[in-house]
């Protein structure tokens, strides 16, 4: 009898924590952050190539390679014109956009790597017709 007592609070502790916490999913991560990281300061874009994102390696390379060219075309006008300060001053601007757009693409790509194992659809966003709605569903 003191057995019987004891089964009912003991099954609802048990099936209350099941449904609390829902199953055990474990997180595998996809893609190495480091990797990524390492690809996009090596090369412009290839961070994204890495992650499978081949859109936004497209966007970075064209926008490196048009700023390069932009910079080297500055600085052969600085060298046929020394003397002309605004040639030097744009080369140099360009070559700062060179840079940042560098590491823009590799901070891109590193955090690409991070959210790979994130769950797709746990986030959307839905139009409407009084505007947009956002959704989030968040797995326990």
């Amino acid at each position: 009898m003191q057995i019987a007592k004891w089964t009912f609070p003991i099954a609802v502790i048990l099936l209350f924590s099941y449904f609390l916490h829902g199953e055990e999913t474990e997180i595998v991560q996809e893609k190495n952050p480091r990797t990524a990281l390492f690809l996009g300061l090596t090369l412009p874009g290839s961070g994204q190539l890495y992650n499978g994102k081949w859109l936004k390696a497209a966007v970075y390379v064209s926008y490196d390679g048009y700023i390069a060219y932009k910079a080297n075309d500055y600085h052969r006008l600085y060298k046929s014109y020394p003397f002309q300060i605004g040639f030097r001053d744009e080369r140099n601007r360009y070559y700062w956009l060179l840079a940042a757009g560098w590491l823009a693409g590799a901070i891109d790509a590193y955090v690409d790597a991070h959210l790979s194992a994130f769950p797709k659809d746990s986030f959307s966003i839905i139009p409407e017709n009084n505007g947009m709605k956002i959704s989030i569903s968040i797995i326990l």
